[in-house]
């Protein structure tokens, strides 16, 4: 029985065949990429100190549907490895003016702790075009997001917002 569960928590981290969700075990919300005002940047940054590496955010004009309908950015999450969380030394949230130390947590889906979320964020797409925030990992030395994400490739980032109709939108992008 041990092996069938392993084999399915597995299946899910690799996206499971059939499934066309970048992240399988976000099924009760809307995945679709663009679905919100809410962009992650296509590729990271490094920063100080050590070895920080940085997720930009931005906003643009908002899209047709409930999703389009959201106005903040509620949270953040990257898919992770829990197992490989002591490589990271800690998490902020920078803008052009500011460095605030924030906490992550890691939050249990079914058998997996592989979700590192940031919550209560609260921006609004006029925040983020003003400010262009970053969701920043100070990682251990030798340490690359390679190490960190889960799955083959890019890391996975979904952006969590309410929409109309209490929509649960979360559009996944791969960075």
């Amino acid at each position: 029985m041990a092996l069938l569960c392993l084999g399915a928590v597995s299946a899910a981290r690799a996206g499971a065949k059939g499934s066309s969700s970048l992240w399988p075990a976000l099924s009760s919300c809307q995945q679709k990429a663009n679905s919100t005002a809410f962009r992650i940047n296509s590729a990271t940054t490094t920063a100080l100190p050590g070895n920080t590496v940085c997720f930009g955010f931005s906003a643009v004009a908002a899209p047709a549907g409930n999703c389009g309908k959201a106005s903040t950015l509620e949270r953040v999450n990257i898919w992770a490895s829990h197992a490989n969380r002591t490589m990271i030394n800690g998490y902020s949230i920078r803008t052009a003016t500011t460095t605030t130390a924030v906490s992550g947590v890691w939050s249990k889906k079914g058998d997996s702790w592989d979700e590192l979320t940031f919550s209560k964020l609260g921006w609004t797409a006029d925040y983020v075009m003003a400010n262009s925030p970053r969701i920043c990992l100070t990682l251990d030395h030798d340490v690359t997001l390679d190490d960190i994400c889960v799955g083959n490739g890019p890391c996975v980032v979904a952006l969590y917002s309410v929409g109309a109709k209490n929509s649960k939108c979360c559009p996944v992008y791969k960075v």
